[in-house]
This record gives structure tokens, C-alpha cells and sequence, in this order.
């Protein structure tokens, strides 16, 4: 069973440690302005202790945005992005994780090929990139990365 809640992600309606797993995929990069820490914040105070939180994000460093960011300016936004979108450092949430109180924080990798490319270009693009998605360096240049944390 699946419920709904629409609601305030700073002030959910949640009680203390309800949750076991948090997943947030595709959100912070749209509140680096703001800063991730009064979501991180409350997903601590949900989170149950020894409970795992998941984000899924994009890296500021991915290659392509060299080229993307350039083109959404000059062609006023052709992919469609939400104004507020802004691909960060992986370390700023590592540092955020961190300083929210959060352990066993890892990242990496999840894939390199952007969701604009065909599909035979993107099954290509992930064989080849596949050994490099656990390398901790290079991960940083991956279009998505997963993060993962533990509250104590």
C-alpha cells in the first residue's frame, strides 16, 4: 500500500524515527540556493536510528555541462530545465551529511551517459563507463551520483 501526503518536506507531519530508508532522488539540485540543510535536518529527525538515506543527484563536474550550461543560456533553456536547477559538488553533500550527523557516508558513481542521449549511444556509453562508476575520483564526473548515509 502506498500512501500520499502532499505536504511541507521542511515540516512533515511525520513522527520521530518513522522511517527505516529515505529515497530522495532528483531533489537537492534544486535547492542548492536555499542549502541542504533543513531537509537533511528533518530527514534525520524521520529517519529511525541505524536507518539508510539515499540521494540521487547530478555532479556539478559531469563534462557535458561545460557544454549544456553554455547552450541553455544562449538558446534560452532548449532542455526544458527548471529555472532553479543547479548541479553541485558531490563534497558539498558529503560535507553536509556530515555536519547533519549522519555516518557511513559513501558516493559514487551512478551512470555517465545524460538522459538526452539516444538509447544505443547511452547502453554504450554506460558498458564503457561501467569500470569507472566505484572509483572515487571519477565518479565525481558522473551525470548522476549516489549517495548514501546512516544515522547513528
Amino acid at each position: 500500500n502506498i500512501n500520499l501526503n502532499i505536504g511541507d518536506i521542511i515540516h512533515t507531519e511525520f513522527s520521530d524515527e518513522f522511517f527505516d530508508v529515505i529515497v530522495s532522488p532528483l531533489f537537492f539540485h534544486h535547492v542548492v540556493s536555499i542549502g541542504f540543510d533543513p531537509f537533511l535536518k528533518e530527514f534525520y529527525r524521520i529517519l529511525k536510528k541505524e536507518g539508510f538515506l539515499v540521494i540521487l543527484d547530478f555532479s556539478r563536474y559531469y563534462p557535458l555541462n561545460a557544454f549544456t550550461r553554455p547552450l541553455k543560456i544562449i538558446f534560452k533553456n532548449p532542455f526544458g530545465e527548471v529555472e532553479d536547477e543547479k548541479p553541485y559538488r558531490p563534497k558539498l553533500m558529503t560535507k553536509s551529511l556530515k555536519k547533519r550527523g549522519f555516518t557511513q557516508i559513501q558516493f559514487k558513481g551512478a551512470n555517465f551517459s545524460h538522459c538526452s542521449f539516444p538509447i544505443p549511444l547511452a547502453k554504450v556509453t554506460n558498458y564503457l563507463t561501467k569500470p569507472l562508476l566505484n572509483n572515487r575520483f571519477l565518479s565525481n564526473f558522473s551525470w548522476l551520483v549516489l549517495f548514501s548515509a546512516v544515522k547513528k
